[in-house]
C-alpha cells in the first residue's frame, strides 16, 4: 500500500510539472505561465486576428477625437455654468453673452438655444431672436422649468405687439391730436380691448410726444393698474414722472425694472437722465460709470455719459459720443438718440 502511495504521488508532482497547454512536455521554470519551450513560441507568434486590431484602432481613434474636443466640452461647460447662474440672479445682458460662446461651440444645443431666448428678450434684443427660435422648433425639450421660462418671455413679447392692424392706423391718423388719443384709449379700455396693453403704450407715447404729460400719466397709470409689470409702460411712466418733476418715483420705477434684469442698460442710463435734471451730476456720473461698464457700446449708455461729458464742460468728448451713437444707429436705421442728444449737444433744447 505504502509503494502504491508513494508512486501515486510521483505522477501527480510528475503531471504538475507538464505545460498546461500541451500537457506533454515539462514546462520551463522561471515564467509566470506554466508553458514548453514549443508552446511558449507559438503563442509569441500567434496572429492576432484582424478584427481585434480594427476594434482597437477604432477605440483609439475615438479616444483621439475625444482629446481634441476635450477643451472645446470644458470650455463650453464653464461658460454654460455662467449663463446658467446669471440667468438665477436676472443678470441677462451676462447670460446672453456666455449663452453666445457656448452656441459658438455647439450651435444646436437645445437648452442653450432656449435659454438665449429667454436672455434676449429680457434684454429686448428681438432681431436675436430668430435664429435661436429656429432650432427649437418641432424639438422636444425635457427641462419644464425651461420650458415655462421660454413660454412666459414670449408670451409677454406678444403683449407689445398691437394684433390689430386697423387699431395702428387709427392711432396714426390722430397723433397730433390729443383729445381723440385719449378719447380712443377710453374707448379701448371701456370693452376691455385685448389689445388694450400695447395699444394704450402707444397712445401714451404719442401723447408725450405732444407734452401732455399728465394725459399720458392718467393712461399708463391705468394700464399698469391692469399688469403691475408690464416693462413698456413701466419704462414709458419714468421718463413722463421726470418730465413732471417726480424725480423719486421715477427713480422707483426704473428701479423696478432693473430687478427684473439687473442688466437693464436702458434703466441704468435713464438714472442719469434723471439726476442729470435735478441737477446731482455726482450720482448721475456714478450711474453713466456703471451702464458703460455694463456695455460700452450701447447707445443708451453712450448718451448718458455724453451727457455727463457735457455738463462736465468736456465738449470734444460728448462730440465723439455722439458720433459713435450715429455709427450704431447706422445698423439699425433707427436715429431717434442720436437726434435729441444732438438737440442738448447744439444748445437747441435745454434739457435743465
Amino acid at each position: 500500500m505504502q509503494e502504491d502511495s508513494t508512486e501515486a504521488n510521483n505522477t501527480t508532482e510528475k503531471e504538475n510539472k507538464l505545460c498546461r497547454n500541451c500537457k506533454t512536455k515539462e514546462y520551463l521554470e522561471g515564467y509566470p505561465s506554466p508553458l514548453c519551450s514549443d508552446c511558449r513560441q507559438l503563442y509569441i507568434h500567434y496572429p492576432i486576428p484582424r478584427w481585434i486590431k480594427l476594434f482597437a484602432l477604432g477605440v483609439l481613434l475615438i479616444m483621439f477625437l475625444g482629446l481634441i474636443r476635450l477643451p472645446s466640452y470644458l470650455h463650453a461647460a464653464i461658460h454654460l455654468s455662467r449663463a446658467e447662474k446669471a440667468m438665477n440672479t436676472n443678470h441677462y445682458l451676462t447670460a446672453e453673452r456666455e449663452l453666445g460662446i457656448v452656441l459658438q461651440y455647439f450651435p444646436n444645443h437645445l437648452q442653450s438655444n432656449g435659454r438665449m431666448i429667454v436672455a434676449c428678450v429680457y434684454n429686448g434684443h428681438f432681431s436675436s431672436l430668430e435664429k435661436p427660435y429656429e432650432k427649437l422648433v418641432n424639438k422636444n425639450l425635457n427641462d419644464q422649468d425651461l420650458v415655462w421660462q421660454i413660454n412666459n418671455a414670449t408670451k409677454n413679447l406678444e403683449l407689445y405687439i398691437i394684433q390689430d392692424s386697423t387699431l395702428n392706423n387709427k392711432i396714426e391718423t390722430i397723433k397730433y391730436e390729443p383729445e381723440k388719443l385719449k378719447n380712443l384709449f377710453k374707448n379701448l379700455d371701456s370693452v376691455d380691448c385685448p389689445d388694450i396693453l400695447a395699444a394704450g403704450t402707444e397712445i401714451a407715447d404719442k401723447l408725450y410726444d405732444l407734452n401732455d404729460f399728465k394725459g399720458s400719466e392718467m393712461i399708463l397709470d391705468k394700464l399698469l393698474i391692469r399688469k403691475k409689470d408690464y416693462r413698456g409702460a413701466i419704462s414709458l411712466m419714468s421718463s413722463v414722472k421726470r418730465k413732471l418733476g417726480k424725480y423719486d418715483e421715477a427713480i422707483t420705477l426704473c428701479d423696478q425694472l432693473l430687478q427684473m434684469n439687473c442688466e437693464d442698460v436702458a434703466a441704468i442710463s435713464h438714472k442719469v437722465r434723471i439726476e442729470l435734471k435735478r441737477k446731482n451730476d455726482a450720482q448721475a456720473t456714478k450711474y453713466a460709470d456703471e451702464a458703460m461698464k455694463i456695455d460700452s457700446k450701447n447707445i443708451f449708455a453712450m448718451e448718458a455719459m455724453a451727457m455727463i461729458d457735457y455738463y462736465a464742460d468736456r465738449k470734444a468728448e460728448s462730440t465723439k459720443l455722439l458720433s459713435s451713437i450715429k455709427h450704431e444707429e447706422a445698423i439699425t436705421g433707427d436715429s431717434i438718440i442720436s437726434n435729441r442728444l444732438a438737440l442738448v449737444l447744439s444748445g437747441k433744447e435745454l434739457f435743465r
